[in-house]
């Protein structure tokens, strides 16, 4: 097990490994870090957004997802963003906004709104998904 004092020489491996293994596994290491220890939400949630500019493959896109689908942090919404044009992450993402939206506060609703409507834009050709997504929207634009 990595110990939560690790993560920012974790990160740093992450961020200036040439090879791709010692990336990968750094990645998850951080990850590690963030789904299973006990860092507060607000480091938690820095672990996600800190590491999310360097996710770039489908395994590690669920990973994140996974982790920010525990954290009650609506801003993580951001995070969402690029990840959403991953079309095999799909339903990992609109569980994780599902998540996120029964979190979200008035001051998350811009952030929210702006991630569902680029959901919908991406998934036009997944009724199901524009169904859901539609109807996350919905509750995030009734939000006063």
């Amino acid at each position: 097990p990595i110990c939560p004092d690790a993560a920012p020489l974790v990160l740093e491996i992450a961020k200036t490994a040439d090879d791709p293994t010692a990336k990968l596994v750094s990645l998850r290491g951080y990850f590690w870090i963030a789904g299973r220890s006990t860092l507060t939400r607000e480091q938690r949630s820095e672990i996600c957004r800190t590491a999310g500019p360097l996710v770039d493959r489908t395994d590690l896109r669920r990973i994140l997802l996974s982790v920010m689908t525990t954290l009650p942090d609506a801003s993580l919404f951001e995070v969402m963003m690029p990840i959403l044009d991953d079309p095999s992450v799909r339903s990992e993402s609109l569980a994780t906004m599902t998540k996120l939206v029964a979190w979200t506060g008035k001051r998350q609703v811009p952030l929210a709104r702006a991630a569902l409507e680029k959901l919908l834009k991406v998934a036009a050709d997944d009724p199901p998904t524009v169904k859901q997504a539609q109807e996350l929207l919905d509750k995030v634009n009734a939000i006063k």
